[in-house]
C-alpha cells in the first residue's frame, strides 16, 4: 500500500499543483480500494504573513485537498477539514525550503 507522497502549496495559493492531484488522487484510490471511508485533511502554512491571513489560507488548503478526494468518490461528509495556520511546522521557516515543507495539507486516516 503506497499513502507516501507530498501536497505542498507555492506560497499564498491553495491550489493544488499537478504532483499534488496526482498524490491525492492515488492515495484516495487506494483508501477506497481497501473500504477507508474516513479521513481528516489538516491544512498548513509557513509562518509568512499575519495568522489570521496563513489560518485562513490553511483552511482553503485543506478545503482543495477536501474537493478532489470527493472528486475521486469520497463523501463530502466523511471529510474532516482543519486548518492550523502555522502553528504546526515540520521543518525550519527560517530557510525556503523550510518553508516549502510547511506550505501543506496532511492526510490523517480515520478507524471509523
Amino acid at each position: 500500500m503506497n499513502l507516501s507522497g507530498r501536497v505542498t502549496f507555492s506560497v499564498n495559493d491553495a491550489t493544488l499543483s499537478v504532483e499534488g492531484v496526482q498524490t491525492v488522487n492515488r492515495i484516495a484510490k487506494t483508501l477506497i480500494d481497501i473500504g477507508i471511508q474516513h479521513i481528516a485533511i489538516d491544512g498548513h502554512t509557513d509562518n509568512q504573513g499575519s495568522a489570521a491571513l496563513n489560518q485562513d489560507l490553511s483552511e482553503r488548503r485543506a478545503e482543495t485537498a477536501a474537493r478532489a478526494f470527493v472528486a475521486q468518490g469520497f463523501k463530502h461528509e466523511n471529510i474532516t477539514r482543519r486548518g492550523f495556520g502555522f502553528s504546526r511546522p515540520v521543518a525550519d521557516n527560517a530557510t525556503e525550503a523550510g518553508r516549502q515543507l510547511n506550505r501543506r495539507v496532511t492526510i490523517i486516516v480515520s478507524s471509523l
